[in-house]
């Protein structure tokens, strides 16, 4: 029986191995995807871009503590662990994903705020302020991500290897520990949440008015179908709840389950929930946000397509440097006369009964 469970256990961590091997794949590409299509594309170089951009290197930022934690999760012993290396990890797994809350709050304001006042925001929101800003935030966040590394005590955090969820983080069930960090990071957590909630449903009140203001063209040839209107606001209504569904699929879980640990002060839920949603979705989410944020944006699809071009046409020419195409040789004189006689027989005709025939005449 032990043998069986021993052997399950086996096959569910070799299963969870390879799922989130292919979760740092997808943050790897998607997300070098991403900066490259800024960089080669001028006019991705606005303040809209400048934020994908660092969205895209916070994302990038947690794939490093990815193969760490999977290291970690795979050795599962506290006794082969080294705690400031658990610390280290854990730092650098919680630092990126407060920038990635941060940056994902930004972006939506930033679009809620140049669809409402359009002449505002080319004169306050430039690429250098918004630098600015994101440098300020991500220094500020530095700052209060390093606390726990320090252990001050009071419920100020401390990172440690979690047994519960085979990972190194903020133990969540360890309130005089951690409680102060906690309640403060996810209440922050939760207010942008709540901003990016609010700026998409703004964007989509918005683009419906739009859409009741456009004016339906009167068809000219009698039967003709008119233009659907509904086509824009199922669009706006698509890109709205993929965005803000990804959002709350990925941090609200982890809010929730943290709030009411805090409250209850002990452990609500089996480990496998803590596990999942308040550490490994922060993951998926980082992976998910290059294709959301991406493919939303008319210039990143055409970049995207424009680089997916690119690669099949490389590919396409070294194919041909491997296996290039075999020049066939000019027929003789000799062999076109013999297709031709051999036309000629055939049909069972003979060269005499073909008149006015330039072959004959040869």
């Amino acid at each position: 029986m032990n043998n069986d469970s021993a052997f399950d256990t086996s096959w569910s961590n070799l299963f969870i191995t390879i799922a989130f091997l292919f979760v740092f794949l997808l943050i790897v590409i998607g997300n070098v995807l991403a900066l490259f299509v800024i960089y080669r594309r001028k006019s991705l170089q606005d303040p809209a871009g400048i934020a994908l951009a660092t969205l895209s290197i916070a994302d990038l930022l947690t794939s490093i503590p990815l193969l760490g934690s999977i290291i970690v999760f795979w050795i599962d012993d506290i006794r082969y662990i080294n705690p400031l290396g658990c610390k280290i990890l854990a730092f650098m797994s919680f630092y990126p994903f407060t920038i990635i809350s941060l940056n994902t709050a930004w972006i939506t304001f930033d679009r809620c705020f140049a669809v409402y006042h359009p002449f505002k925001y080319g004169r306050l929101i430039t690429v250098k302020t918004v630098i600015y800003i994101l440098s300020i935030s991500w220094v500020l966040l530095l700052a209060w991500c390093i606390m726990p590394l320090l252990s001050l005590g009071h419920g100020l955090g401390n990172y440690s290897y979690i047994s519960y969820t085979h990972s190194c983080w903020v133990d969540v069930g360890n309130y005089e520990q951690n409680g102060t960090f906690l309640l403060i990071t996810y209440s922050v957590v939760l207010a942008l949440v709540i901003v990016v909630v609010v700026s998409y449903t703004i964007l989509l009140i918005k683009a419906r008015r739009a859409l009741r203001r456009t004016p339906v063209p009167f068809p000219i040839i009698q039967d003709m179908p008119l233009p659907s209107p509904s086509i824009p606001s199922n669009k706006s209504v698509k890109t709205t709840l993929i965005v803000v569904g990804a959002s709350l699929m990925c941090i609200l879980p982890a809010v929730i389950i943290i709030y009411t640990t805090i409250i209850s002060y002990h452990l609500i839920s089996a480990p496998i929930i803590y596990n999942l949603f308040c550490f490994w979705t922060f993951y998926i989410d980082a992976a998910l946000n290059p294709f959301i944020f991406g493919l939303s944006h008319k210039t990143f699809r055409q970049g995207y397509r424009k680089l997916y071009r690119h690669f099949m046409s490389k590919i396409s020419m070294s194919q041909r440097r491997v296996h290039p195409d075999t020049p066939t040789a000019p027929s003789s004189p000799y062999i076109t006369y013999q297709h031709k006689m051999n036309d000629v027989t055939s049909n069972g005709l003979d060269c005499s009964t073909i008149i006015n025939s330039n072959f004959c005449n040869e």
